[in-house]
């Protein structure tokens, strides 16, 4: 399940979201004080269950303690499946009842991967009482989240704008996909040399047609390139995008793409 929950508030906060639905964080807390935004309390919450003096949201309303008489009202209204605990979050209330706050590291994280609805977290009981969460956050989706995020805003022309500097090709559109005319290897090995050489020269036309063969599997085929084309698309490539920690990342994939396209 998801364990990531966000909740607008009116109140001051340095999680928001702005007027084209990107989020962003703060320097400091502060009010919305324009349409142009809108603040978040982030709640990250367990399956686990809950009870008397735990906090509690279901990811529309803020959190709030749980009562004596909590629970049984939840299950009356039939909403109790939906409320989750609440173990790390922004929300000044909560903290300052003992609910541990979540760290600046993961909040920064989090606004440059906010497709991101669920992260691991380790437990550690604490010697007098009480557990330490830890939030791990997913480096090895770092990158790739950055640059798809990128390539998501991207119109059509900036996308081959950016392709046509890292290949130096020119974009064509789909013509440049179209099916070329076939040409069979005795018609090629026919047009290498004069006709009345060759039409009877069938040792010739054989070791054309074995060297033609020969360097076809070392070439890439169309179905070789498009792969290629999904491999890229999965790592969400954009070599603009790289920074240091970027290039290191795909430095440390390349093995397996010379693996997969060794030819």
């Amino acid at each position: 399940m998801r364990n990531i929950f966000l909740v607008r508030t009116g109140a001051a906060t340095r999680l928001y979201k702005n007027a084209q639905g990107v989020f962003g964080l703060r320097d400091k807390e502060e009010r919305v004080t324009d349409a142009t935004s809108q603040n978040y309390w982030m709640y990250i919450v367990t399956e686990e269950a809950f009870s008397e003096g735990d906090f509690i949201t279901d990811d529309y309303v803020s959190a709030s303690r749980v009562r004596s008489t909590t629970i049984e009202a939840l299950k009356e209204n039939g909403c109790y499946e939906q409320f989750k605990k609440v173990i790390l979050t922004t929300h000044d209330y909560p903290i300052s009842e003992g609910i541990q706050r979540i760290d600046d590291e993961f909040l920064e994280w989090f606004v440059k991967n906010p497709t991101c609805e669920k992260v691991e977290v380790k437990n550690y009981p604490l010697k007098f009482g009480g557990t330490l969460h830890k939030i791990i956050i997913p480096q090895e989706d770092s990158l790739s989240s950055k640059l798809k995020n990128v390539l998501d805003n991207m119109s059509q022309e900036e996308f081959d704008k950016e392709w046509k500097k890292i290949t130096d090709l020119k974009m064509e559109g789909p013509s440049i996909f179209e099916e070329p005319k076939q040409e069979t290897l005795e018609e090629a090995a026919l047009s290498f040399l004069p006709h009345s050489e060759v039409e009877h020269d069938t040792d010739f036309i054989r070791g054309f047609e074995f060297g033609a063969k020969y360097q076809a599997k070392r070439m890439y085929s169309e179905e070789d390139m498009i792969g290629f084309a999904e491999w890229l698309s999965d790592l969400s490539f954009n070599l603009q995008h790289f920074d240091e920690k970027g290039l290191k990342q795909f430095n440390e994939l390349l093995p397996l793409w010379k693996e997969r396209f060794k030819k």
